[in-house]
């Protein structure tokens, strides 16, 4: 038998091995991580619920429901696409530093290709097989992985630098957002290292066999275990301090900006409507109501143009 013969077997060898060989389902099987996955996220959800549908928070749902008799439904969808274009693609008019704005660009995009790229896997490659980071059929997975998290890396490291080096932004930034931040880099920076080590291990054996369904295998490569671990553990770390870290505010900050302008625009319409039933105060003292329950003015503080002197004090220190 000819050496080319043996390299011409490879593929149809590795093709007939287990789901998973050789990378990272040997350590933990694909069935727990899903799993732990979905347990993660539905009690970030019902803590979600249980903080905010509460008696407080019915001026919400009469906000809303007011909208819709007085708006109608279109108004209202057009007020949200507006508001999800325009604050949270694009992040238009929240951010006046201009590298603090890139910065969270890059995060929120980052971790958006980073959630396509989880949820392409899941989807094309549900079995955790080994895939090449070039000229395989489903590498582009593992390059807009890549892409994504090195952008998300990108606005991390900026922020974490002003972090270090810059005091007036130091001191207005919350502890929420810096804890977001560094675990969005170790994340990032332990994800890197996983796919390299998890290179190395695949290469030399690329014939290990999975774990079990639901377990964790304690014969699985060390250049796998280590690296996998604490990439899962930041990661879980992420998502369990989501209700109480700026992780949130990818729900929170759009929620609150719609609900303030529904607001807005139903104050208005009271001011200039001869013909509207209710009191004079009702719409303006709802609208405060919903800002109050919800800590508008806090987001908005946080996060909206500073005034003359703030803004003269951020453009000194960049």
């Amino acid at each position: 038998m000819t050496v080319l013969s043996e390299i011409e077997r490879i593929p149809s060898s590795l093709s007939s091995l287990p789901a998973g060989s050789g990378t990272f389902p040997t350590f933990v099987s694909v069935s727990l991580i899903d799993s732990t996955a979905v347990v993660i996220v539905v009690l970030i959800l019902l803590l979600l619920a249980f903080k905010n549908l509460n008696r407080k928070n019915l001026s919400t749902s009469r906000l809303l429901g007011l909208g819709r008799k007085e708006l109608g439904i279109g108004k209202m969808l057009r007020v949200f696409w507006s508001e999800l274009i325009d604050r949270v693609l694009l992040q238009r008019d929240i951010i006046s530093d201009k590298v603090r704005r890139f910065a969270h660009l890059c995060m929120f995009w980052g971790f958006v290709g980073l959630t396509a790229t989880t949820t392409a896997d899941y989807i094309f490659n549900e079995q955790g097989n080994y895939i090449p980071l070039v000229s395989g059929s489903l590498s582009w997975i593992r390059l807009l992985g890549n892409a994504s998290g090195i952008v998300m890396m990108l606005g991390a490291s900026i922020t974490i630098a002003r972090l270090i080096g810059v005091r007036k932004f130091r001191e207005r930034v919350t502890f929420s957002d810096a804890w977001f931040s560094i675990l969005l880099f170790l994340a990032g920076a332990t994800g890197f290292l996983t796919e390299y080590f998890g290179e190395i291990a695949h290469s030399q054996s690329p014939n290990a066999p999975p774990a079990a369904a639901y377990s964790i295998s304690t014969k699985a490569s060390i250049l796998i275990v280590i690296p996998y671990s604490a990439h899962l553990i930041l990661i879980a770390l992420l998502f369990t301090s989501a209700p109480v870290s700026a992780f949130m505010h990818v729900l929170r900050v759009p929620s609150l900006r719609y609900l303030d302008r529904v607001g807005n625009i139903l104050a208005k319409r009271k001011e200039t409507s001869s013909e509207e039933t209710l009191e004079k105060q009702t719409l303006p003292n709802m609208h405060r109501s919903v800002k109050e329950d919800i800590m508008i003015s806090e987001i908005k503080a946080h996060y909206e143009k500073p005034d003359q002197t703030n803004r003269t004090e951020e453009k000194d220190l960049d």
